[in-house]
C-alpha cells in the first residue's frame, strides 16, 4: 500500500501538466465565424448608460483679473471622456487639473472640442486660462453642466437661467473696459 500514494500523486501531477500543455487538437480550433461575430459584438456593444455615463453636476466659473478658471464636479459612471468646456477660436484652458493634479490625458477631436479622460468616479475638473483680450466671447458647453454658478468683477455672463440651469452656450462679456486694449 505505501508505493501505490506517491505512484498516484506523480500520475495525477502528470495529469494536470498534460492538461495545461496545448494540445494540437485545441490549437486548429479556430473560433468559427459565429464566436468571432458575438465577440465582436459585445466588444462594440454601448454601455448601457449611454450616453449618462458621464455628467456635470456643476460648474463654478470664476473670471479674476486676466484669467479664467471653471471648476467641475463630474461623475463617471465607466471609465470614459468627456468633453470639457471651451470655445477654440478665442478661449482653450492652459492648464486642466483632474482632482489636484495636472492630466495629460487630454484630446482633441475634429471640431477643436478638448476631451478629457477619466475613470470611473466622482472628480474634480480645474480648467485654467488666460481670458481673451475682447471685450466678448462664448463659451461653448458639449456637456452641459445641471448647474452653472459664476463671480467676477468686470465681466457679465449670458445664458444662465435663474435657476443655475445653463443654455448650451454661455456669452462673457466684460463690462469694464481695460486700458491695455
Amino acid at each position: 500500500g505505501m508505493i501505490k500514494a506517491p505512484f498516484v500523486l506523480i500520475l495525477t501531477v502528470g495529469m494536470v501538466f498534460a492538461m495545461l500543455l496545448p494540445s494540437p487538437s485545441i490549437a486548429a480550433d479556430i473560433p468559427n465565424e459565429q464566436l468571432l461575430h458575438t465577440l465582436k459584438e459585445r466588444l462594440l456593444k454601448e454601455p448601457r448608460c449611454l450616453p449618462q455615463c458621464a455628467q456635470i453636476e456643476t460648474m463654478q466659473l470664476q473670471l479674476q483679473g486676466e484669467q479664467l478658471t471653471a471648476r467641475l464636479k463630474a461623475h463617471a459612471a465607466i471609465d470614459t471622456a468627456i468633453p470639457l468646456p471651451s470655445s477654440p477660436n478665442t478661449w482653450l484652458p492652459q492648464q486642466v487639473l483632474v482632482d489636484g493634479n495636472p492630466t495629460l490625458a487630454l484630446k482633441r477631436d475634429n471640431d477643436q472640442t478638448l476631451w478629457v479622460a477619466l475613470n470611473a468616479g466622482q472628480h474634480d475638473i480645474t480648467l485654467q486660462g488666460t481670458l481673451p483680450k475682447r471685450n466678448n466671447f462664448a463659451l461653448s458647453l458639449p456637456l452641459k453642466p445641471y448647474r452653472v454658478i459664476w463671480e467676477g468683477a468686470g465681466w457679465g455672463v449670458e445664458g444662465i437661467r435663474d435657476n443655475g440651469v445653463p443654455e448650451a452656450q454661455l456669452q462673457l462679456t466684460r463690462t469694464t473696459s481695460t486700458e491695455q486694449m
